[in-house]
């Protein structure tokens, strides 16, 4: 065999994944955002050719559920047929979202080089030629519950051994509790590295034995943010000897967060104080689109100003922002400096408004409401609630709204213009 051996490690492709909504906004990239998955996965596969890749691991959720026509999957096994050009030979599992073992998805013919491990019980693939041993099992349905790895089997003497598997480690939150099992059960196997797909964030989970998230490929909304990629490993004699991480993105979606604190004047100082960060965010994806959103944060004396400015802001950022940049949304959360406890131990009007308020949201008692309430509803409640705008007969609205008019009070009180 000959060493090193460059082994590509990707997951969560979600091939033609819809990015939800975002034709809604005027100016968004919508058609950089339609073919963003297509073109990370193109970025992984001229990644093995370019390095040289013996073999491409591929841990599950390569699709965003069930297609309606074949052409996700036609264009998938288009770009796999260009790593048998390169020698790169392809194992893959079915994570949850390609789990559909009675659709077109499941009668789709992979070309010889590429191997799906089986579904029901674990399976093994040998490369003598590489000294590589890749065990795997794939989801039968699109919520498996049980704990896979217990059943894979013992690690082949002599062979880099790799664990592939499309699974939750830990009860990772945010993500479906699928296939779940613990760091130490991946480890009592034994294996030399697990290859691990579900969870979209990059983790490294551990090094010996590893155990990586490589992360998505393509970040498809503003809980996906940062650099997405693949990982690289470097394969000498019977040991892992590197694990680089590469990116293949397209299109980056970043949480652009700007602390405001009191050398801000104005609110056009803390617009430039933005217009700096979107375009240091504009640098690092290194001439990618940026969808960003924009969070102002930090305690202000223009936290009033800036509130009732939002919109304004809004429409500044998108018309100034770096050209490869589109700001998703802009948010106010900085905060007024006001003493609430201070001015709730005052005494006086104020203090009494603020402790009834308080009150009033510790005990629930939206009863207290029923009077100020009566006028606005008699005059618009049916409408306001027929349009689906606010509902005033519903407590937990009416606990918002309080909150909103406590909120606004302490603005008025701190500068801020109506």
């Amino acid at each position: 065999m000959v060493h090193p051996v460059t082994i590509v490690h990707a997951a969560d492709l979600h091939l033609d994944s819809p990015m939800l909504g975002i034709e809604r906004y005027d100016g968004a990239p919508v058609e950089e955002a339609r073919a963003a998955t297509r073109r990370a996965f193109e970025s992984v596969v001229e990644l093995c050719r370019e390095r040289g890749a013996r073999l491409l691991l591929l841990a599950g959720d390569l699709f965003d559920g069930e297609w309606k026509d074949y052409q996700s999957g036609l264009w998938f096994v288009s770009r796999l047929e260009r790593l048998r050009e390169s020698g790169t030979r392809v194992v893959l599992v079915r994570g949850n979202h390609d789990a559909y073992r009675n659709g077109i998805s499941a009668r789709l013919s992979l070309p010889e080089h590429v191997h799906r491990l089986a579904e029901r019980t674990p399976e093994t693939r040998t490369f003598e030629d590489l000294g590589v041993a890749v065990h795997g099992q794939g989801h039968a349905s699109p919520e498996v519950r049980d704990n896979l790895v217990t059943g894979f089997p013992k690690p082949l003497p002599g062979l880099l051994n790799i664990g592939l598997l499309h699974t939750n480690v830990g009860g990772t939150t945010g993500h479906g509790n699928y296939a779940p099992c613990r760091l130490s059960d991946l480890a009592e196997r034994g294996y030399d590295y697990w290859a691990l797909g579900h969870i979209h964030a990059r983790a490294v989970l551990a090094e010996s034995p590893w155990a990586v998230y490589s992360g998505c490929t393509q970040g498809r909304g503003v809980r996906e943010t940062g650099a997405k990629g693949c990982c690289l490993l470097t394969v000498e004699g019977d040991r892992i000897a590197g694990v680089e991480f590469v990116e293949t993105d397209a299109m980056r979606w970043e949480h652009v967060t700007v602390p405001l604190g009191q050398r801000e004047a104005t609110v056009d100082d803390a617009t430039e104080r933005a217009l700096e960060a979107l375009a240091e965010a504009a640098a690092r994806a290194e001439g990618r689109v940026v969808a960003a959103r924009v969070s102002f944060a930090g305690v202000t004396a223009l936290h009033g100003a800036l509130s009732h400015a939002r919109e304004d802001v809004d429409v500044e950022l998108r018309a100034h922002a770096p050209e490869s940049v589109w700001v998703e949304k802009v948010v106010v959360a900085t905060r007024s400096g006001l003493d609430r406890d201070a001015l709730l131990a005052s005494g006086g009007a104020l203090g009494a408004l603020l402790g009834e308020i308080e009150r009033i949201r510790a005990e629930r008692d939206t009863g207290a409401l029923e009077a100020p309430l009566a006028e606005i509803r008699q005059r618009a409640g049916r409408e306001l609630a027929a349009s689906g705008e606010l509902d005033l007969t519903d407590g937990e609205t009416l606990l918002s709204l309080l909150g909103a008019a406590e909120d606004l009070l302490l603005d008025r009180l701190a500068g801020g213009e109506a």
